[in-house]
């Protein structure tokens, strides 16, 4: 019954790839946590079984790409923060509050 509920999920998850949201992605992977175990505890399954974990399988590199593809992109724009940061900081740490400038007319 798992196993077909993470078959469900997984073939949802493959067709709609661009709207899914961490959240999703978080509940697929321990849907498919809790399976493995399952699996583990219970290694004998039937040839139906078989056939949903192998479309899974086939189903899980695109998902896997996608994921990759996120997790590039957020390092890209934590990357981008960083530098911001750092160029801002250059320019903040140079000036003192405590400094006075006297003009005077020659």
């Amino acid at each position: 019954m798992e196993i077909q509920k993470l078959f469900d999920m997984t073939q949802a998850m493959a067709a709609n790839l661009i709207e899914n949201t961490e959240e999703e992605f978080y509940t697929l992977v321990d849907l498919r946590d809790e399976v493995l175990k399952n699996l583990q505890a219970n290694p004998e399954i039937s040839a139906s079984d078989k056939q949903m974990l192998s479309k899974i399988l086939e189903l899980d590199q695109v998902i896997v790409e996608r994921m990759m593809t996120i997790r590039s992109e957020a390092s890209a724009a934590l990357g981008k923060i960083q530098s911001f940061r750092l160029r801002k900081n250059a320019y903040d740490l140079g000036y003192s509050t405590e400094s006075y400038f006297f003009d005077q007319k020659k």
